[in-house]
């Protein structure tokens, strides 16, 4: 994201994992800005790189599914 703030370009990258649930891995990215107003565009173009890397990795995220069994007798 460096040619959005290029000033903070040399900020080391902060990167957490949060929680692991049934269908999903939580995490946390923080993204520096130098003016509170820069963080839409940025946070935005992060999700978008964010997704463009999902669909090229081939990763896909199916709808939550629970198997039930059922033992009759």
């Amino acid at each position: 994201m460096a040619e959005f703030q290029p000033e903070l370009a040399d900020e080391p990258p902060i990167f957490r994992f949060r929680a692991l649930a049934d269908s999903s891995i939580t995490c946390l990215q923080v993204l520096r800005v130098a003016e509170y107003a820069e963080q839409h565009p940025i946070r935005s173009a992060f999700i978008h790189r964010l997704h463009d890397r999902f669909v090229a990795e081939e990763m896909h995220f199916p709808f939550p599914t629970r198997t039930v069994h059922v033992v009759q007798g």
